[in-house]
Parts: structure tokens; C-alpha cells; sequence
């Protein structure tokens, strides 16, 4: 009985564990991630939810940190509702991939769960964090197309909206704005979000109003006080932009309860005096107030914008010499904020250009503002705008300035030239051993420190401290030796490449000059009782080489001088629409070099500036100027006529058909049939051509072709060559005439040989001319634009 009782209960359990076996099995075959059973669903919910998923959204929440730590707020403009990111550091991040990989976990194992648009938009977000900005966008786009709920379809659209931004394509961040208000009503936990993202819409294109409407709907739904406190900041700066500093120190004192951190609060109250009694208090008030920021030892990071803020209010008060010295301290004291620094170099080249017109000065901040601003920031373009105009002027003018120097130094007698040159030696010797002498302190400082980086008395050591008991050391010095000095051989003077005693050469441009040459080896004498290591080998002839001594080379110098001179007054005209600077260019210009060929021109542009401003002494002078001594110019044409180039291109076209045919029969000798046509062009064009040169030339040509004895017509070529200053077929012309008289020309302007039959080129382009836009503005001509 025993034994059937033993049996049965073995056979019992047996049948319970293939029972169970049997019930496990069926359950887990009914929880597959392909069932769609209440379940398999709340079964794969919770293995989703408690494992991949919410290791994933943890460490998201890390990525988000080390991304907002990066960040560098610019405090000098209203912040950025959602600071940019920079990829090339943030793809660096090593939990993205940790992220990519949990969160890929619910996409691949957990289908039916609730959590994979979340691990989708997980991924995304970690995308564009890795600068794949195209695959980031898909997976937006994907989840919105393939989601059946709203609410991750408005977070997919959301961080779509931001990826669009980023990439600075505000079209299709609107169109997906519009999207998302349709969704709007139906959303519940990203209607925060959303108002966020489209306030840094607004923000992008200054729509301060419809910026603060969405930052006050995102507010009641922000916990976190961070968040909350930047948002209460922005909403400050942005009533304090519009003048409402009610509001602005409002929403400033909300941010300093919300316990910032120090940097939000150091700028909070900055912001604060200044919409609160700051602008009621008296100078001395202010003055006191900035002394107390400074010197609060925890403002010492912020010491450039506290010197900034102290230059603004300067140069608001019109006192610009205070503004300048407090933006000067500003940049001695720059800390790490690249954005304030780029600000000070901005506002100290604007102080030169706006207030102070020292273009020089302030092409020089220009370069450092360009230099370190954002590449990617929308006041970019016109900074650099800007700073490509004072290159451009800084350029014109050192050529006038080392030009007009190098002609005085030529004007100069050989006596006082040479002691000119012996001061800039002696200067040049000083400089070169004021360099060397701190180059051997910043040496002997760092010979002070062994190699592990500690003075040598604070690093003691029980075994040996003799230099060359350490192989290393005299193995790292042997190569230190090398890098600097090469290969050396022991022997005196090791330091010197050559051995023979320094040299200054005498030489002068004026070796017959006995006093010169006296002075300058008295200069020698005195330079040879210095230290023979110290002192540097001076080449004279090297000061004098740039000097225009010759003809050739004055006639040089002047022309850069006189081109230099023009395009100053054309880069005041049209770049800087300084017009009176324009003027005193222009007319410097002709004063020096009265009947150059820029001439007409200038006084052209200074007629139109005359009646822009309206100016009737310079108006009459320009004008006069103009008839006077250029009175077939096209720009007098143009004062008589302002369609003239208008008319004159379609009758240029006609006349070039004309001048075509009358050339022909030039060069094949009918100057009857040449007299025809050239007489049938003054008919038909009165009022002329851009080819009135070629006619005239060419009639005096065929005159040519006509007598034997052409020494009379020189007198002709002379009238042409006066009446065309400006032409092209000056130079040819004079090589003709010089021909006809026997004369040698020593530097003619068009070395062109002159045949038996004389041919004048049949297409000459003529000189483009500025034209009169409907703003009033003149656009040079195409070569300068």
C-alpha cells in the first residue's frame, strides 16, 4: 500500500512540472512583441519601461546636462530661449552612443510597446547631437508618420522645428510651427516645449511681442527653477530692450527668488540698477556703484563686463574719451566669456568709426571683433561688411602715407637723409636688443625649473642632484641644444654663426659726401664699443632702397598717391556715404594732380553730391570745373543730359556698325569714301558717341593717307591729344605725332609701331560709368563692386 502511494505522488509531480512547463510556455507564445494582446502589451509596457527605455532617458538627461554645461551665454544680447548647441563638441559625448544603443533596445524587442516613438525620438535627439543632422530629421519625420498618438507626434515635430532652426532653415520651421498649433489643442506634457521653440523662433527675427506671449504660456508648466529663472531673465532683457522697465524689474527681482546660479545673478542685478533708479542717480552715484562691483572679489571673473557696462554709460552720457579708456580695461581684464570680448573689440571699433572717425584705429578693433565673433551669429555679415571697408580704406591710405614719406625722404639733401637713416639704426639696433635682452630673462626664468616642472630647491632628492649624474636630463638637454643652436663645434664664440666682427655698412646713395660718410662711421664707432654678442649686423643700403631717387620712380610714387587719393574719396562716397570726406578727397586730389584723368570723374560725383545735399558753392564748382576743362566729357554730357548713357549705349551700337565700314575703306585707301562716312557720323550723332576718339582720330588718319608731306597734321594729333585726355588712343596718337616730327618719345604711353597706312583698333570698350539709382545712391562701376 506504501509502495501505491509512493507511486502515485511521483507520478503526481511529474504531472504538476509538465503542467507548469506547459503553462509557462503558453503564456510567454502569447506575449510575443508581435501580439497585440492586453497581455503581451502590459508585458512588454513593463519590461520596456523598467529596463532599456528608462536606463536610455536617464542617461539622456546626463547628455542634456553636459550640453547646457558647454554652452556660452552672450549676456551683452537677449539670451537664447534655446541655447544652440556646437556638434563638433557635443558628437563627442561617449553616453550618445551608450543612449542610441538602450534606446534601440524597445524599437527591436518591444514593437507592440507603448515606448518606442519615445526610443525613436531618443535616437533622434542623440542624431543631431552627433552632428547627423539628415538621419536625426528622418527619425523625426518617421515617428510623426508612422505614430498613432499625438502627443509623440507633437515631441517628433518639436525637435524637428529646433533641427530646422539649427540649420538655419526658418521657412520649414514655421511651416512645421503651423503643424504643431493644429496639434496644440490635443498636447498635454510638450505644450511647454513647443511655446519654448517657437519663442526662439520669434526671438531669431526680433518679434520681441510675439516672443513674450509664448515665453508666458511656457511658464506656468516649467518646474525646474533653472529653466524657470532663464526664462524670467529673458522676459527681463526683453521689456528692458523695449523701454518697459516696470516689467523688466519685475520679472528680474522673480529670477534673484528663484536663487539662480551666480552667473544669472550677477547679470540679474547688473540689469536691475538699470531699470530701477539707475538712470535718476547723479554720475558720482553710478561711479560709486560700478567701484562696489568691482571690488567684490566674486565679480572678478566679470571684471570685462562690468568695464563694459561703465564704457556704455560713458559714451550714453557723450563723454567718449571715459568710454574708450573703461573699453580699453575691459579687454586688459577679459576672462574667458569669448562673447564679452568679441563685444568690447565691437563697441571700442564702433566708438572709432561712429563717434571719434579714427578709421585707422578702428579697422584695427574691426580685425580682432571679426576675429572672434561667431561665424554663425546674423550681426556676422555686417561686421564683416564693415571691417572689409576699413581694410580697403586703411589699405588706400598707408599707400598715400608711405608714398607721400618716401618722397620727402628723396626731397631731403644727402646730409640730413643720412642722419634720418643713422636715427632709424640706432632705433632699429635698441629694438632688436631690447628683444633679445627679454628673450634671455624669459630663458634664465625658465632655466629655473628642472624637468618635472618644480624650482629646483623645492625639488630635492636623496640620490645624486648633479646634472650629469641624470642620463635623462643630459639626454632632453643635448636635444634642447640642437632644437635651438644646430650642430656647434666647442670652441670660443660657439654662439655666433660667423666669427668675423660685427659690420655696419657705410654705404650711402651720396659716397662723395665726406660729412655723411664721416658722420656715419662716427655712428659705427660708437655702435662697435657695445657688446660684440649683442650687437646686430645692420645692412644700410636697405633703408634706402624703397626711396624714389629717380624720375621713373617719383613719377611712380604719384600715381599710386593720386589713384590712392580716388579710390579714398569713392570708398567715403559709396561705402561709408561720408560725403564730406568724399568731397575733401576729391578735391585734395585735383589740387595735387589738377588734370589727371580721374578728374572728370571726381568732379562729377562731387556735382551729384552738391545737389543731394544741396550744396550751391560746390555745385557751381563742380559744375564750372566741368565745362571749363572737360567739356566733351561724358560726365558733362551726363549734367546736361541724365539719360545721356542711356541714349549713348543705343547710339554707340549704331555708331560702331558705322565706324565698322568706315574703317574698312580707310584701310583700303578711298579717303573719299572715308570723308563721306565720317561726315554722315557727325551728322546723324551731334551730340556724339562713346566713340567719338576713334572718329577723330580715325579722319585725322585718313588726312594723312591724303598728303605727302604730313608734318602739318602734328599740329592736329596735338588737338586730339588735348581733347581726349582721357581716351585710349592718346598713346597711339603721340607715337604718331612723334614720328611725323622726329621726335623720340622716352615714355610713350602705347609702344605701337606706326605702318605706312596708320590703323587705329576697331573695338576699344569704353569706360563704364557710374549710373544714378532711384535711392539716390551712385554704384560705382563694375570693376569696384
Amino acid at each position: 500500500m506504501q509502495q501505491y502511494v509512493a507511486s502515485f505522488i511521483h507520478r503526481a509531480k511529474k504531472a504538476s512540472a509538465l503542467l507548469l512547463i506547459a503553462a509557462v510556455y503558453l503564456s510567454l507564445s502569447g506575449c510575443s512583441q508581435n501580439n497585440n494582446s492586453f497581455v503581451a502589451v502590459t508585458y512588454h509596457n513593463l519590461l520596456a519601461r523598467d529596463n532599456s527605455f528608462f536606463l536610455a532617458r536617464e542617461r539622456m538627461k546626463d547628455v542634456e546636462k553636459t550640453v547646457y554645461d558647454q554652452r556660452q551665454d552672450n549676456f551683452n544680447e537677449i539670451l537664447e530661449v534655446i541655447p544652440p548647441f556646437d556638434s563638433t563638441k557635443t558628437k563627442s559625448i561617449t553616453q550618445l552612443d551608450d543612449v542610441i544603443k538602450k534606446a534601440s533596445m524597445p524599437i527591436r524587442r518591444h514593437k507592440n510597446s507603448m515606448y518606442v516613438d519615445d526610443s525613436y525620438i531618443l535616437v533622434g535627439r542623440c542624431r543631431m547631437y552627433k552632428a547627423d543632422f539628415k538621419l536625426g530629421m528622418e527619425t523625426y519625420k518617421f515617428v510623426n508618420h508612422s505614430s498613432p498618438e499625438n502627443e509623440e507626434k507633437g515631441e517628433a515635430m518639436i525637435y524637428l522645428m529646433r533641427a530646422y532652426m539649427a540649420q538655419n532653415e526658418y521657412d520649414n520651421a514655421f511651416t512645421v510651427s503651423e503643424y504643431i498649433e493644429k496639434l496644440n489643442p490635443q498636447l498635454r506634457k510638450n505644450k511647454r516645449e513647443f511655446h519654448l521653440t517657437r519663442a526662439q523662433y520669434y526671438r531669431h527675427f526680433e518679434e520681441y511681442d510675439k516672443c513674450v506671449e509664448d515665453l508666458n504660456l511656457a511658464l506656468p508648466n516649467i518646474r525646474k527653477k533653472d529653466p524657470k529663472s532663464r526664462t524670467h531673465f529673458i522676459l527681463g532683457q526683453i521689456y528692458q530692450e523695449n523701454g518697459n522697465d516696470t516689467l523688466a524689474y519685475k520679472h528680474y527681482k522673480k529670477v534673484l527668488k528663484l536663487n539662480p546660479p551666480f552667473d544669472f545673478a550677477f547679470y540679474t542685478k547688473l540689469y536691475m540698477v538699470q531699470v530701477g533708479h539707475f538712470n535718476n542717480k547723479s554720475k558720482k552715484e553710478v561711479d560709486k556703484y560700478f567701484k562696489k562691483l568691482l571690488a567684490d572679489e566674486k565679480n572678478s571673473e566679470y571684471k570685462d563686463k562690468i568695464y563694459y557696462e561703465m564704457a556704455r554709460y560713458e559714451i550714453k552720457q557723450k563723454n567718449y574719451a571715459g568710454g574708450e579708456q573703461n573699453l580699453k580695461k575691459a579687454l586688459q581684464n577679459k576672462g574667458s566669456n569669448k562673447h564679452q570680448t568679441a563685444s568690447s573689440y565691437l563697441a571700442m571699433g564702433e566708438l572709432y568709426f561712429e563717434k571719434l572717425n579714427n578709421f585707422q584705429l578702428a579697422k584695427v578693433y574691426y580685425d580682432s571683433a571679426v576675429m572672434n565673433w561667431d561665424t554663425k551669429h546674423k550681426r556676422y555679415k555686417e561686421i564683416s561688411k564693415r571691417h572689409k571697408i576699413l581694410t580697403e580704406l586703411a589699405e588706400q591710405t598707408e599707400i598715400i602715407h608711405r608714398n607721400d614719406s618716401l618722397l620727402t625722404l628723396a626731397a631731403m639733401d644727402s646730409v640730413a637723409l643720412n642722419k634720418f637713416v643713422d636715427r632709424a639704426i640706432e632705433r632699429d639696433i635698441a629694438a632688436a636688443k631690447k628683444k633679445a635682452e627679454e628673450e634671455k630673462k624669459r630663458k634664465n626664468r625658465t632655466d629655473d625649473f628642472n624637468f618635472t616642472g618644480l624650482p629646483n630647491d623645492a625639488n630635492s632628492s636623496p640620490t645624486s642632484t648633479f646634472y650629469f649624474s641624470n642620463p635623462g636630463q643630459v639626454s632632453q638637454g643635448y636635444s634642447d641644444f640642437l632644437r635651438t643652436w644646430g650642430k656647434r663645434k666647442n670652441e670660443d664664440n660657439w654662439r655666433r654663426a660667423k666669427k668675423e666682427d660685427p659690420v655696419v655698412d657705410l654705404k650711402t646713395p651720396d659716397p662723395a659726401d665726406t660729412s655723411a660718410t664721416a658722420q656715419a662711421t662716427k655712428n659705427a664707432s660708437d655702435l662697435k664699443d657695445t657688446e660684440a654678442d649683442a650687437a646686430p649686423k645692420v645692412d644700410r643700403s636697405t633703408y634706402f632702397k624703397d626711396i624714389p631717387f629717380t624720375p621713373e620712380a617719383k613719377t611712380l610714387a604719384n600715381t599710386e598717391i593720386k589713384d590712392a587719393q580716388y579710390k579714398l574719396g569713392k570708398i567715403y562716397d559709396f561705402k561709408l556715404y561720408l560725403k564730406d570726406s568724399a568731397v575733401t578727397a576729391f578735391k585734395k586730389q585735383i589740387k595735387r594732380y589738377p588734370g589727371n584723368d580721374h578728374e572728370p570723374e571726381e568732379l562729377y560725383l562731387m556735382y551729384l553730391i552738391a545737389k543731394e545735399k544741396p550744396d550751391a558753392k560746390l555745385l557751381s564748382y563742380s559744375k564750372n570745373e566741368l565745362y571749363t576743362k572737360h567739356p566733351n566729357s561724358t560726365y558733362t554730357k551726363l549734367i546736361d543730359n541724365p539719360n545721356y548713357l542711356i541714349e549713348n549705349k543705343t547710339n554707340s551700337k549704331k555708331a560702331a556698325i558705322l565706324y565698322k565700314d568706315t574703317y574698312t575703306y580707310y584701310t583700303a585707301k578711298d579717303t573719299a569714301a572715308t570723308d563721306s562716312l565720317i561726315a554722315s557720323y557727325y551728322i546723324t550723332y551731334p551730340d556724339g558717341t562713346s566713340i567719338d576718339d576713334k572718329f577723330a582720330l580715325l579722319n585725322i588718319l585718313n588726312e594723312l593717307n591724303k598728303k605727302a608731306d604730313r608734318k602739318p597734321l602734328a599740329d592736329s594729333l596735338d588737338l586730339f591729344i588735348e581733347h581726349y585726355k582721357s581716351s585710349k588712343l592718346v598713346g597711339y596718337a603721340e607715337n604718331i605725332r612723334d614720328q611725323i616730327t622726329g621726335k623720340k618719345n622716352e615714355t610713350p604711353k602705347e609702344a605701337v609701331p606706326v605702318p605706312e597706312v596708320p590703323v587705329v583698333p576697331l573695338e576699344e570698350k569704353p569706360k563704364e560709368l557710374p549710373t544714378r539709382q532711384p535711392d539716390g545712391l551712385l554704384n560705382p562701376p563694375a570693376d569696384e563692386k
